[in-house]
């Protein structure tokens, strides 16, 4: 769970900050600035594409990772277009990494017609 996700950022050099439900999320993201959310699907009460919607809703441009055992429903749930990316789980700590990789240099790019 999520200290596996926290072990596995740390193996590449990143700091993780755990919450353990959406609600907990979102008032830390309200506090804090993140790079990049990593979350997991399943979790008490909304699950983690109600996050990532959330966080795009509110304004933030932060790129939301999904991780899930069952990669195919959530890439099914209509919420799907809030997350960067889904990972199947198990992943490894090189699937992680080019993920928050991806999701880093898309946040950095500037939009279509910025200069």
């Amino acid at each position: 769970g999520l200290c596996v996700v926290a072990a596995r950022l740390e193996e590449l050099g990143s700091e993780g900050v755990a919450a353990s439900c959406v609600t907990e999320a979102v008032e830390r993201i309200s506090h804090q600035t993140f790079d990049v959310i990593i979350s997991d699907y399943q979790m008490p009460g909304e699950n983690g594409l109600s996050l990532a919607a959330q966080v795009s809703r509110s304004g933030a441009t932060t790129p939301v990772i999904i991780v899930s055992a069952v990669p195919d429903q959530v890439r099914a749930n209509p919420d799907v277009v809030f997350a960067h990316a889904v990972l199947a789980k198990p992943f490894t700590s090189k699937s992680i990494q080019i993920q928050i990789d991806l999701a880093l240099s898309k946040a950095s790019a500037p939009e279509v017609g910025e200069s």
